[in-house]
């Protein structure tokens, strides 16, 4: 398994003034401090074994439910609160005191074949968003956001906590990918471990935003995608893949290896495509980036 050591950490503020000015709102979605987070990804020599090893496993199930105890009494404690941001960030903290079991349950479906878990929340840092209160349709002041924001959305809801994030998550997953093939020297197996390794944690504010922002994420970043047909025969490439109304995970396709990502489980390694898509009523879209000149006239 590979392993990294993250050299640095920029923090991002969201304010709801950002959906005042599309030039701003873009540009906190252009990924650039991301890619260069994974550039300064320390990548250690590669071994064959599990993402968490025994004794890991061990105290995590040792101290689970000791945590579980104390993530049900916090929970209780936040129904109680009177101020609603608190009693937001004290229900992320304690599903974030029930990850790392999840995590060690998803190792013992899939194995080695596990390469980065994923916690399909928010991030703990992300309170700035999911403490926001929501803002109704018409009151949104760009043009662009409030005609394309899906139409079944009265309002954007910035608080989800519980519900997932897959839709968002999936779409600034396979952005980051996309953009740091072309700007880093990551690549492969390499380079998914190190953009699935920002989504260990959480969901990146820009995955939630993107959730609560659904139907604009073609609009915000510089992706576009297409529907392809004959799912068993799809081309190398990153897809958007819809699993009924409610999940999306992520696959992708090189010329040898195949891999899902998926919001809840994490970064798996498969070994054909039919193992992929073993769920029924799915679609696949294959994403690329915009070429330069058409992502600046759509800006």
């Amino acid at each position: 398994m590979l392993k990294f050591q993250f050299l640095n950490h920029d923090v991002y503020t969201f304010s709801p003034q950002l959906l005042n000015n599309f030039d701003e709102l873009k540009n906190f979605f252009n990924g650039e401090k991301e890619v260069q987070k994974l550039k300064q990804f320390s990548i250690l020599p590669s071994k064959n074994e599990l993402y968490y090893n025994r004794w890991q496993v061990v105290w995590i199930c040792i101290t689970h439910p000791f945590k579980l105890i104390l993530s049900v009494f916090i929970r209780t404690l936040s129904l109680l609160c009177f101020s609603s941001r608190l009693s937001k960030t004290m229900h992320i903290y304690a599903l974030h005191l029930e990850r790392e079991f999840d995590h060690v349950w998803t190792q013992f479906q899939y194995g080695k074949r596990l390469l980065v878990p994923s916690f399909n929340d928010y991030q703990l840092s992300s309170s700035d968003i999911y403490t926001l209160p929501p803002i109704r349709r018409e009151n949104l002041l760009l043009p662009l956001l409030r005609e394309n924001l899906y139409y079944k959305l009265k309002k954007v809801n910035f608080d989800r906590i519980g519900c997932g994030l897959c839709h968002g998550g999936v779409y600034w997953f396979n952005y980051l990918y996309l953009k740091a093939q072309k700007e880093t020297s990551l690549e492969g197996k390499n380079l998914l471990i190190a953009v699935a390794k920002q989504f260990e944690l959480g969901q990146p504010k820009q995955a939630a935003l993107l959730q609560s922002l659904y139907g604009l994420a073609e609009d915000l970043l510089d992706v576009e995608s297409e529907h392809k047909e004959d799912i068993q025969d799809l081309p190398p490439g990153i897809y958007y893949v819809q699993i009924g109304k409610n999940h999306a995970v992520s696959y992708i396709k090189t010329e040898t290896e195949e891999f899902l990502w998926n919001p809840s489980k994490g970064l798996i390694s498969i070994e054909k495509t039919q193992e992929a898509f073993e769920e029924k009523n799915i679609r696949a879209f294959l994403f690329t980036l915009k070429e330069k000149e058409a992502a600046l006239m759509l800006g």
